[in-house]
């Protein structure tokens, strides 16, 4: 039984360790394509498209918070529910278990966070 709870335990550290970095690495960029401006609306998307590097900085948050995104809701809920004894479903019914465990807030939240993580990457057709 100390074993598995070490397993778990050590899975959890490893996830966490690799949130931190993520984390690390999406404040950068969010300074970098944000800075100073508190108003996003259709202009500033424009300006940012209609520059190279304003692409790049995009594409990188796009990028950043979708891996930060997913390791939360996918690997997180899923080891901490494994490591409490539940047996993890489909990522909507984890986020919604972890809501009624009283883990996080508001699973629709979660899930709309997941839902524009989908429209900022593209995926393969």
């Amino acid at each position: 039984m100390k074993a598995v709870a070490h397993r778990y335990e050590n899975r959890l550290i490893h996830i966490f360790r690799i949130l931190d970095r993520e984390s690390f690495h999406l404040s950068a960029v969010i300074q970098r394509l944000f800075g100073q401006s508190s108003l996003v609306d259709a202009a500033w998307v424009e300006k940012k498209l209609a520059d190279p590097n304003g692409i790049d900085v995009l594409e990188s948050f796009g990028g950043k918070f979708s891996r930060f995104q997913d390791t939360l809701s996918d690997k997180l809920i899923s080891a901490f529910l494994q490591s409490a004894g539940e047996i993890p479903g489909t990522v909507v019914e984890n986020i919604n278990r972890a809501e009624r465990l009283g883990l996080i807030r508001d699973a629709q939240e979660w899930l709309g966070a997941r839902g524009l993580r989908n429209k900022l990457v593209p995926r393969p057709v």
